[in-house]
């Protein structure tokens, strides 16, 4: 998909059974999803965005999801995984421009930082609610992408990916000092109409205090 930064697109990440299932356990656990200030123990709710939030008990299909994204992104990134969140989009919901990576400061405070993104679409019964990368440049002809991307955007304003069930996009977030991406700059874009709920997968930084990253 993209070689600088790294964005690649994933076809069929999870079966539908599995984004089912996903669905189905996190539903005891939505609540209005907040913004981190750094540490995740602090969040506030904030007009940016606008969906409801849920962690997933560790069962063995979430387990077997985490296991897919360690073994997809090889060696070279190391590091525990954060807990997989399950975000759901209604009419009008989005979360406007942001990056997953943290700045210096909230990484301090953290210990660690993102190096890495999955989402992954687990329900996608909705128009609009496309996740847009506004300086992402395609490495091949965007004519052979029109299935999986908004191939009716003006071109120069990046690319935005459609909901699609089981499909997913990966990235990284930092560049090799450990600095952030400002070119993974991305957005929910907004829910027309029916429901969108998608997976996060955040690899991080790890420790030398890191005995097992599983």
């Amino acid at each position: 998909m993209s070689i600088d930064p790294v964005v690649i697109y994933i076809k069929d990440f999870v079966t539908k059974a599995e984004a089912a299932h996903i669905v189905e356990i996190s539903e005891p656990h939505f609540a209005k999803s907040g913004v981190s200030l750094g540490d995740l123990k602090k969040q506030t709710i904030n007009d940016i965005r606008d969906s409801y939030s849920a962690l997933p008990d560790r069962d063995a299909v979430v387990r077997g999801v985490e296991d897919r994204a360690r073994r997809f992104q090889g060696p070279t990134i190391s590091g525990p995984l954060e807990s997989i969140k399950v975000v759901r989009y209604f009419e009008k919901g989005k979360f406007s421009y942001h990056t997953d990576w943290f700045n210096e400061e909230a990484a301090k405070i953290r210990g660690r930082n993102r190096q890495s993104s999955f989402f992954v679409y687990l329900e996608a019964n909705s128009t609009g609610g496309g996740t847009h990368f506004p300086h992402l440049t395609l490495t091949n002809d965007k004519g052979t992408w029109c299935e999986f991307i908004d191939c009716e955007q003006e071109k120069g304003l990046g690319v935005t990916f459609k909901p699609i069930l089981g499909n997913a996009i990966f990235w990284q977030n930092l560049n090799r000092d450990g600095s952030g991406r400002d070119d993974v700059l991305h957005a929910g874009m907004p829910v027309i109409e029916g429901v969108k709920t998608g997976m996060n997968i955040w690899t991080l930084t790890p420790k030398d205090t890191d005995v097992n990253s599983l």
